[in-house]
């Protein structure tokens, strides 16, 4: 297979699969959505961190996938502090919008919090084009204003979905959670492509610097705290979701029964006695 074929297939790929995290990323930020809802004072907090941070990750995640399958900028090193930054912008601001949203549920906060939110991605997105190391970059107005208003767009969407729709109000069913996910990664792969299409550069021949990482070295980083991350996520969703059936069929016995009712721990101590 010809080398141009062989990297026109290499970057397809990883469009394809900056695009699948983007869209996952939406649906764990749809799924802790509905979890900030219904949880205690106590455990909202947590998914609010949660929430946002993942949120914020993925997007991050895929911006820089997306980047490395962006043939001309394969082989250009970063610099390892706008990464980092970049990545920390892109968390708060989901941080952020998630909390402004769940602290009041208004008009106000909603508009808020998603130009927040939104403007954090958009400053994730150009930060992490700054990030770019030996090569000078002019940008086209019109696509930097274009893919900010995506940006805000995108964010303003999820906020309604997670917490202001229909569907927000009732549990959601999983295809729907599916198909929300997969708009929501369209738009975030769009705010990316259109913002990369108003770049222009041009490399800067023997440049050379100290604090840089390399493009397979990223990808690879990326890729591993990604997948971390959303194992860690299905896994605990999935155990928490156990929980609240076994609190729910506890309940439920409880409710139903006209007895007293003891429940003991296994060396035989009383844990919880309940006179109905």
């Amino acid at each position: 297979m010809p080398n141009h074929t062989m990297h026109a297939h290499t970057d397809f790929l990883l469009v394809t699969l900056s695009y699948l995290i983007a869209a996952t990323s939406a649906y764990i930020a749809i799924e802790l959505a509905g979890r900030v809802k219904t949880a205690t004072d106590r455990s909202k907090h947590l998914w609010l961190i949660a929430g946002g941070s993942i949120l914020g990750f993925g997007i991050w995640s895929m911006h820089f996938v997306a980047m490395l399958g962006h043939g001309t900028l394969k082989d250009a090193n970063y610099s390892f502090p706008l990464v980092f930054l970049s990545v920390i912008i892109a968390m708060a601001g989901c941080i952020l919008g998630f909390y402004l949203v769940a602290r009041q549920m208004s008009r106000e906060s909603f508009v808020l919090g998603g130009f927040l939110m939104g403007s954090a991605i958009a400053g994730m997105h150009y930060v992490g084009i700054a990030a770019l190391q030996g090569m000078t970059l002019q940008y086209h107005t019109g696509y930097v204003l274009l893919s900010i208003l995506i940006a805000i767009a995108a964010s303003w969407t999820a906020l309604w979905i997670g917490f202001f729709s229909r569907y927000a109000k009732q549990q959601m069913l999983m295809q729907t959670k599916v198909f929300f996910a997969l708009i929501m990664g369209i738009m975030i792969s769009g705010m990316h492509h259109v913002g990369m299409h108003g770049l222009e550069f041009q490399m800067i021949p023997s440049f050379t610097s100290d604090q840089v990482i390399e493009p397979a070295m990223l990808l690879t980083l990326v890729s591993i705290v990604t997948l971390f991350l959303f194992i860690v996520f299905f896994a605990y969703v999935s155990f928490d979701r156990q929980l609240r059936k076994r609190d729910f069929i506890q309940t439920t016995i409880l409710e139903s029964t006209e007895d007293g009712v003891v429940t003991a721990n296994t060396d035989g101590t009383t844990r919880e006695f309940t006179v109905l």
